[in-house]
């Protein structure tokens, strides 16, 4: 939905992590994690007899936006679609209700860490993930996505779920060593009331497919190729397609702009760049034919190689790199990724403009973008495109 389409949007100066002590229904919020151009997220409590407690995540339409019917329209069918999901790498609807009119919905809570904030601490250590750590990941995630894919109506049909924007902050490393899939607002699915409007492409462009860049039709194979952009960014610790500039990040993502891993990381063994590259090929027909696929030719790479990383691994990571004690109510990492992105926030209200990542920018975080127009169009396109300079935000368990 709009949470991470458009970042920081509306002109909105709050920046996340302060906290309140409002109530929405039964739910007491305890911090804003996140706002996006649509909607906003809490960390939440429920509380019943004899001290019961549960934190929870709690997403809305923002409310000087809430009067907008469209919007509260998307985010119903956000819940309704998420609510369908049931993974464990996918994050738990637990509730879709209202309170004084307003829409809001109510998701299960994953300390942890994205997976860009984690790509993030291990460059500053200058620490590759260990190859085996990579393939672990990119496998869950890519099972989970097929859960996603293959979901049905009632009378057996199939949903036709499209992500569209999978991407490492759309990954999220739980404490208990879960990776989770995040934030399906901006999914296609055959059920939505709301549509997007024609000839808009929403996702990242950084982890746009060939077909979304030319605002083509898509299908499950689009999240195999931007799954393939977050293994191959894992493997090698750097940036595919970015470009502070999201139409430049297209033309990279259109000509086949792909270094192979082991020209960077040498150690990388063929049979594990096969599947990289296979993801990444621009035509979807050359491409895994599903998720699973793909999650089956890393398992194999993963056997044939002798890696055995699993969860515990990811969750003596997210100790590694975030060891320090946090205050109650935040988890592994909440009080550095918070700070980042008020930090973040407050340098593009004042500049206009946004932020440089560690190595490059990340480009058109969650903007909503156009397809890339034809040469005579560039100019006029430009003078049309989103203001750079919004906060990269996560959705519902995504958040810190």
């Amino acid at each position: 939905m709009g949470d991470s389409s458009q970042p920081g949007g509306g002109g909105s100066t709050e920046a996340p992590g302060w906290r309140c002590d409002a109530t929405i229904g039964r739910y007491r919020l305890l911090r804003k994690l996140a706002v996006g151009g649509m909607a906003e997220l809490h960390l939440a409590v429920v509380e019943g007899p004899r001290g019961f407690a549960k934190q929870v995540v709690l997403k809305r339409v923002r409310r000087e936006l809430a009067h907008r019917p469209e919007l509260r329209a998307m985010l119903r069918d956000e819940a309704r679609l998420a609510a369908r999901m049931q993974h464990r790498g996918l994050v738990d609807v637990l509730e879709l209700d209202e309170a004084a009119g307003e829409p809001f919905y109510v998701m299960r809570y994953v300390p942890g860490a994205d997976l860009r904030a984690v790509m993030a601490a291990l460059r500053k250590r200058e620490q590759p993930v260990s190859l085996g750590l990579a393939v672990h990941v990119a496998s869950e995630a890519a099972t989970a996505l097929h859960h996603a894919h293959e979901l049905r109506d009632a009378q057996g049909r199939a949903l036709g779920v499209v992500h569209r924007d999978v991407s490492s902050a759309n990954l999220r490393l739980g404490r208990g060593g879960e990776v989770v899939v995040l934030d399906f607002g901006v999914a296609r699915s055959h059920e939505q009331t709301a549509r997007t409007q024609v000839g808009a492409t929403k996702g990242n462009a950084a982890y746009m497919s060939p077909e979304q860049c030319r605002g083509g039709a898509l299908d499950r194979r689009t999240d195999v190729f931007a799954l393939g952009i977050v293994l191959h960014e894992l493997i090698t610790g750097r940036r595919l397609f970015a470009s502070r500039d999201p139409l430049v990040c297209m033309r990279r993502i259109l000509r086949g702009e792909v270094v192979p891993p082991s020209a960077i990381r040498p150690e990388v063994p063929p049979a594990l760049e096969a599947v990289v590259m296979r993801a990444l090929r621009r035509s979807p027909d050359e491409r895994f034919p599903s998720a699973a696929a793909m999650a089956d030719a890393l398992d194999h790479v993963a056997r044939e190689q002798g890696w055995c990383e699993g969860a515990s691994d990811v969750a003596r990571l997210l100790e590694t790199l975030f060891p320090s004690p946090v205050p109650s109510g935040t988890s592994v990492g909440e009080a550095d990724l918070t700070s980042a992105m008020t930090r973040r926030h407050a340098s593009a209200t004042r500049n206009g403009s946004s932020a440089a990542g560690d190595e490059e920018p990340w480009p058109g975080e969650h903007e909503r973008t156009q397809a890339l127009p034809r040469r005579g169009e560039q100019s006029e396109a430009r003078s049309r495109a989103p203001r750079r300079g919004r906060v990269p935000t996560r959705d519902a368990g995504s958040v810190p």
